[in-house]
C-alpha cells in the first residue's frame, strides 16, 4: 500500500504483523488497492510497519516488484498487467488532477502526497520500472533502487534478476474499475498464457502451450452459472 503521510511504500504482510486472520487480510487487501477519490476514505491497518494513512499501492509502487527486491529476493518474475508496446509515461489527466486536489487537498489534507500526484511521481516511478524491467530482460543483474524500503532493509538499492513477463502488443487490457466476474477470468487468463509460454518455451504453439492448457487451470466454468 502507499502511507499518504510519507510517500512510501508499505508491504501489509503477516511478517510485518498486519494480519493474523482471514478478515485482518480482507482489510489489508482494500487498503492495499483503494482507489484515492473512488473507494473511500484512507485506511490505517494495526500492525503496519508505518503508522499512517493508507491507500492504493500505485500511488507509490506501481509494479510491486521492489518490494520483493528489499526484502532480499534475488530472482523476480514480474507478471505486467500492460502488455508490449503500451504508453508508460504521459501527464495527469484533468480528471486525476481534479480528483487529487478534492481527496488529497480539500478533503483528507495530505499536501505533499498531493504535490506527489501533480507532479505526476507515480506515472514517472512506472516509466522507470518499465526501463529496469527491460533491463531485466535482456539478462544479467540490475540495480534496483529501493529507497522507498529503506525504513525496513536499510538499503538504497540492490542487485537482482529480473524476468517481466508482459502480453503481446495490442492485447485487450481490463480496467481497473472492472467489477464482472468473465473479464476479470479472462484477464487471469491471459496472464497465464503470458506467463506459461516464458516458463515453457519450447512448448509454445504445441498442444502443450499455455492456449491448450489454460482452461483446464482456469476453466469458463468457475464464473459460468451452472446449469
Amino acid at each position: 500500500a502507499s502511507a499518504l503521510e510519507t510517500q512510501r511504500s508499505v508491504v501489509l504482510g503477516s511478517r510485518e504483523g498486519c494480519f493474523g486472520s482471514v478478515s485482518g487480510l480482507g482489510r489489508c487487501l482494500r487498503a492495499s488497492m483503494l482507489l484515492p477519490g473512488i473507494t473511500g476514505p484512507p485506511m490505517r491497518v494495526e500492525g503496519c510497519p508505518l503508522d499512517e494513512p493508507l491507500a492504493d499501492a500505485v500511488l507509490t509502487e506501481p509494479v510491486p516488484f521492489r518490494a520483493a527486491v528489499a526484502e532480499g529476493c534475488t530472482h523476480v518474475l514480474v507478471l505486467r498487467t500492460k502488455p508490449d508496446g503500451a504508453r508508460v509515461s504521459k501527464k495527469l489527466s484533468l480528471g486525476e488532477a481534479l480528483i487529487a486536489r478534492r481527496y488529497f487537498g480539500r478533503k483528507f489534507k495530505f499536501p505533499k502526497m498531493l504535490q506527489h500526484m501533480l507532479a505526476s511521481q507515480h506515472k514517472r516511478t512506472y516509466a522507470e520500472d518499465i526501463v529496469l524491467l527491460n533491463e531485466g530482460a535482456r539478462g544479467g543483474r540490475v540495480r534496483v533502487p529501493i529507497a522507498q524500503h529503506e525504513h525496513v532493509c536499510g538499503q538504497a538499492e540492490a542487485e537482482a534478476f529480473l524476468m517481466p513477463v508482459a502480453l503481446p502488443p495490442g492485447s485487450e487490457e481490463m480496467g481497473r474499475l472492472e467489477t464482472r466476474s468473465m473479464p476479470i477470468l479472462q484477464a487471469i487468463q491471459r496472464g497465464f498464457v503470458a506467463t506459461y509460454d516464458v516458463l515453457t518455451p519450447e512448448t509454445v504453439g504445441t498442444a502443450q502451450g499455455g492456449a491448450s492448457v489454460v482452461n483446464s487451470v482456469f476453466p469458463d466454468a468457475l464464473v459460468e452459472p451452472a446449469i
